[in-house]
C-alpha cells in the first residue's frame, strides 16, 4: 500500500471551511469540518508557511485528525 498524498491547507473560514490543495490532482477542495478541526487548522496555518494534511485522492476527502 502507498502513503497517501497530502494537500496543501489554503485557508480556513469563520464558519469552519477549509480549502485545500492537491498537486496531483491540480484541484482545489472545500471542505466543512468541526469547529475543534477548524482551530487545529488555524494553528497549523499561524505555525508554519506550508501546512500539509492527509488527502484520499480516490475518495476526494481529507483524512480525520481523530484518525
Amino acid at each position: 500500500m502507498s502513503a497517501l498524498p497530502y494537500a496543501l491547507l489554503l485557508e480556513v473560514s469563520d464558519d469552519h471551511e477549509v480549502l485545500v490543495y492537491s498537486a496531483n490532482t491540480d484541484k482545489e477542495y472545500t471542505f466543512i469540518v468541526t469547529p475543534e478541526h477548524a482551530d487545529i487548522y488555524r494553528a497549523m496555518l499561524e505555525d508554519d508557511e506550508e501546512s500539509l494534511l492527509e488527502f484520499d485522492e480516490e475518495t476526494e476527502q481529507l483524512i480525520s485528525l481523530d484518525e
